[in-house]
């Protein structure tokens, strides 16, 4: 049998830089095939290839053995190819049923297309993956991962052959991880083929049959996944043994934690947070983990002054009114990372210059009047401190890697002096080089001092950085562990410990 899609020979180069050279390999019909790489690897340009966003400067593609000359992504659709990407591509004011059929609709009768016609239409796409939802809902009403699923579901009603995932778990949470890969399988069930980008590398293991890992724009090898672990993945990847342990990453147990930076008392916020209180000290760093729901994203918006809970206090150094918005908690030294970066923390059409400065320019400290020179000059410096890798701070921050994206952020808040960071997710869609620079880079601030607060469902990730980890579990504090108890296994026994209180309780 003729393989799905055949890459043969591909090369692609750009100004200054070889993206591909000579990459070859094939992925089987009805596979689910990992595609892996740290960023610049060559992964994003190959996808843009095999979907005609780019044309190669040599080689061919063949889908089922027919030799494929793309021109433009239309014709990729056409020839049954669709990407996912990591942006959701949905139209928020349209409802769920008419996102579903959107470009395809239902042929009309007498030339009238009827609500009723394109909701039965919809509905045979859910159906078909088991899916279920409000076809009249407005679509800016679903989360996340329900968009995300909304758009396997539009892709399906084109009768794709190959669907590409491009890290398509970077915003959700464990449970809607695994409803994820329950649609996954059922496409493969199916016959669809998935081609699966993604830097959790577990993920990798659990939901892909074979692997091709791509460095530096080659090919380093394609293999089963049976056939290899975590560790040799990685050693693919990135050709040595890469590090991601507690005691590399947070340098042993310090007892340096200081006054109180941001204080919580008693907080109650409808029905996301209950009676929540704890402390944040100056130089320590904080985890506070918990499953979708356990109100978690919440509390990151209450802690960064985003939101004003109606019940309870948040102080700032003692001083309640630095966190009662967003403005006044910026003034006051405090950094908000948000998760969507792209969305709530960018502006990628504009320079790398522009977003490390925004903070300056938002809490008016540049003046009026702009001095390109003197401006790029500090842009380059605060770059050059975050080890952020970039050509010219005047090209689009769109350009750069996610991890170098995060980086600038981290860059714009040092900048103006701030001394509490609240992070969500700070190492969503970012490679294991660049996780361990954030890490690194988050253990720098407290080291320096700064109180961090780090929101995350990774728990690898919290056992690496924390001095304390929070376990949430609806809207309360489920319990406390230290930073070198926080297992993997330590949290999610404290979840259940949780859930079993509840189970007996309500018995």
């Amino acid at each position: 049998m003729a393989p799905l899609i055949e890459f043969k020979n591909i090369h692609k180069g750009f100004p200054g830089v070889q993206a591909l050279t000579d990459v070859s390999f094939s992925v089987a019909p009805g596979d689910i095939h990992a595609l892996v790489g740290e960023n610049g690897a060559g992964k994003s340009t190959l996808i843009k290839i095999a979907t005609g966003a780019h044309r190669p400067d040599a080689g061919t593609i063949l889908i089922e053995g027919e030799e494929l000359r793309l021109q433009s992504p239309r014709e990729a659709m056409e020839a049954g190819i669709r990407v996912i990407y990591q942006e959701r591509h949905i139209a928020e004011e349209l409802t769920v049923a008419e996102n579903i059929v959107l470009g395809q609709l239902p042929k009309a009768r007498y030339g009238f297309l009827s609500g009723s016609a394109i909701k039965r239409e919809a509905q045979r796409k859910l159906d078909r993956l088991g899916l279920h939802f409000d076809l009249a809902a407005p679509a800016r009403t679903l989360s996340v991962a329900d968009r995300q699923l909304l758009e396997i579901a539009r892709a399906v009603s084109f009768h794709a052959k190959l669907i590409v995932m491009d890290e398509p778990t970077a915003s959700l949470h464990p449970g809607e991880v695994e409803v994820l890969f329950d649609v996954i399988r059922g496409l493969k069930a199916e016959g669809i083929t998935v081609l699966y980008i993604s830097h959790h590398l577990e993920e990798i293991f659990e939901i892909a049959d074979r692997v091709t890992v791509l460095r530096d724009g080659q090919l380093v090898d394609t293999a089963p996944t049976e056939d290899l672990d975590i560790p040799g993945l990685i050693r693919m990847m990135f050709g040595e043994q890469v590090r991601m342990e507690r005691a590399e990453i947070h340098g042993g147990e310090t007892d340096q934690a200081g006054e109180v930076a941001i204080g919580v008392h008693r907080v109650s916020y409808g029905r996301s947070l209950s009676d929540v209180s704890f402390d944040v000290r100056y130089g320590e760093l904080v985890a506070i983990t918990g499953a979708v729901g356990s109100g978690t994203q919440e509390l990151a918006r209450v802690l960064s002054g985003a939101e004003t809970p109606p019940e309870g206090v948040v102080t700032v150094d003692g001083n309640e009114t630095v966190a009662a918005s967003r403005p006044r908690a910026a003034a006051g030294g405090v950094a908000f990372i948000p998760g969507d970066r792209k969305r709530q923390a960018l502006m990628l059409d504009r320079s790398v210059a522009d977003n490390v400065l925004l903070a300056d320019y938002a809490l008016g400290r540049r003046g009026t009047v702009v001095q390109p020179r003197r401006e790029n000059a500090l842009a380059r410096r605060l770059c050059d401190e975050q080890a952020v890798k970039v050509t010219d701070v005047r090209q689009p921050i769109r350009t750069l890697s996610g991890g170098n994206q995060q980086k600038v952020i981290i860059g714009r808040w040092s900048d103006v002096g701030s001394q509490i960071f609240v992070f969500e997710d700070p190492t969503a869609g970012v490679d294991i080089p660049s996780k361990i620079e954030i890490y690194r880079t988050l253990r720098q601030l407290v080291a320096e001092g700064a109180a961090v607060v780090v929101i995350s469902t990774d728990l690898q990730e919290i056992y690496c950085l924390a001095d304390r980890v929070l376990v949430m579990r609806n809207g309360e504090i489920a319990g406390v562990l230290e930073g070198a108890a926080a297992t993997e296994q330590a949290v999610f026994d404290m979840e259940m410990m949780s859930i079993n209180d509840d189970a007996e309780v309500g018995a």
